[in-house]
């Protein structure tokens, strides 16, 4: 069955048209996709494998996937993490958007700080994941250098780093 997406314009508006995942998008035709950084009460972030099949396969990621048509964002960031981790999620942190118009797409991305993280809790989705680990800040930028890390998922780090941080650090004061 198809999966379709909202299409927003550059201002984050809907347009009321739909658009069906795998088929190129319109000029100046958007879409939001979420990242959920979840981070364990000792500041460890859980990161899963990219299955090969998939681009940047075999890279690894924070969860996140694209919003549904109909669906608000930190709705879809709740699928995606239950989905792609098995994880239930009823708080999420916002920690902030950006507007990529070489990919038109805006980027949601939330934190999520569990009260317990065991990775043998992980579920991973057959055909989206196919590995889990916990990782420290400094061990997390240490993958970036040596390109462990999917690109934009790099890029979203390094985007939301500071806030990621200081958001855990009020969290578990």
């Amino acid at each position: 069955m198809p999966e379709f997406w909202d299409i927003y314009d550059k201002d984050r508006r809907k347009t009321g048209r739909l658009h069906q995942r795998g088929l190129p998008s319109g000029e100046g035709e958007y879409n939001v996709a979420v990242h959920i950084w979840t981070i364990s009460p000792d500041g460890q972030i859980l990161l899963t494998l990219r299955d090969p099949r998939k681009a940047w396969g075999n890279s690894w990621e924070s969860t996140g996937g694209a919003c549904q048509a109909g669906e608000e964002s930190e709705e879809a960031a709740r699928r995606e993490l239950r989905e792609e981790t098995g994880l239930h999620a009823e708080t999420l942190y916002p920690v902030g958007s950006r507007r990529d118009d070489k990919y038109q797409m805006f980027h949601d991305s939330y934190a999520f700080f569990p009260d317990h993280l065991s990775l043998d809790e992980i579920v991973l989705q057959p055909g989206e994941t196919c590995g889990a680990r916990l990782v420290s800040f400094s061990e997390m930028e240490e993958m970036i250098r040596r390109g462990e890390v999917a690109l934009p998922v790099a890029n979203r780090f390094r985007d939301f780093r500071d806030q990621l941080l200081s958001l855990y650090r009020q969290i578990r004061k």
